[in-house]
């Protein structure tokens, strides 16, 4: 077969079809996948039956599986770095409503390389998944804008099980993962920049007033989620998803967690320090 790849959106993302994700792949299709990653930096693989072995391989081809941080006693015992994120297990996490923009694992010094999602069960409508190109978006900024940013570290917590809203870490929780990053990352292939901060995960930006903090926050939120830069999955039974955490940021639709199963199969790849 023949890898064919597809964008999906203007803002990002491609449709990789012609490619079988149960078997090996010879190394040309590893190599044109890797590429198409750096390209569209979301690749979606429509139609997989994929066992956990056939998920994880894939991965690799990206570097390292990344073991279960945040909840590793929910963690696939065999393999941790398999985890779920479902309504219909109770070893899952992320059961209901809906998630606002953020990349994965930014409360640590080194986020996952990537992440992905392999639809098992999907509910008739709602529970997509938006992608917001957060490179694009950098882009867009006036140079004035971009001055600014530049040298700028924002201190980043989440905590699953915190009571506040967006789960962010309080001053009781002591042991919560948290750690500063660049406002701004630059990507280590390609050395493009991109906007490194979300709704979910930043609290502020180190040694700024908290108003103005809050202000510049604010615009840089405002400018990862509009719709330009957003391409919004719709999933079937079956998707593979994969995307670079370094330059992408996600959210959730909410959907019918009453009445319907939602079951992802969930994998990270490891990464390194944000610069």
């Amino acid at each position: 077969m023949t890898i064919t790849v597809t964008p999906v959106s203007d803002a990002l993302g491609a449709e990789i079809t012609g490619v079988d994700l149960s078997t090996p792949l010879d190394p040309t299709d590893e190599a044109d996948i890797r590429q198409a990653f750096l390209d569209h930096q979301l690749l979606i693989f429509p139609g997989q039956d994929l066992s956990d072995d056939d998920h994880v391989r894939l991965c690799e081809l990206f570097g390292p599986v990344q073991p279960e941080r945040m909840n590793p006693d929910l963690a696939e015992k065999a393999q941790p770095g398999i985890h779920y994120v479902s309504n219909t297990r109770p070893d899952a996490i992320l059961p209901h409503g809906d998630i606002v923009f953020h990349m994965d694992q930014v409360q640590y010094e080194t986020p996952c390389l990537a992440m992905s999602l392999y639809g098992m069960e999907v509910p008739s409508q709602g529970g997509e998944t938006l992608f917001s190109n957060a490179r694009a978006a950098y882009d867009s900024l006036p140079d004035d804008t971009k001055a600014r940013l530049d040298g700028l570290r924002c201190f980043n917590c989440y905590l699953y099980d915190s009571p506040n809203v967006l789960r962010r870490v309080t001053e009781r929780e002591e042991n919560a993962p948290r750690a500063v990053h660049p406002v701004v990352r630059t990507h280590p292939e390609t050395g493009r920049k991109a906007i490194h901060v979300s709704r979910l995960s930043t609290d502020y930006i180190v040694d700024m007033e908290r108003d103005e903090s809050d202000a510049l926050l604010e615009k840089l939120f405002e400018t990862l989620e509009e719709d330009r830069f957003v391409h919004m999955h719709k999933w079937r039974v079956g998707d593979l998803a994969i995307w670079d955490n370094r330059c992408v940021m996600h959210a959730r639709n909410d959907y019918d967690s009453e009445g319907e199963r939602r079951l992802l199969r969930r994998i990270a790849v490891m990464g390194d320090r944000p610069y």
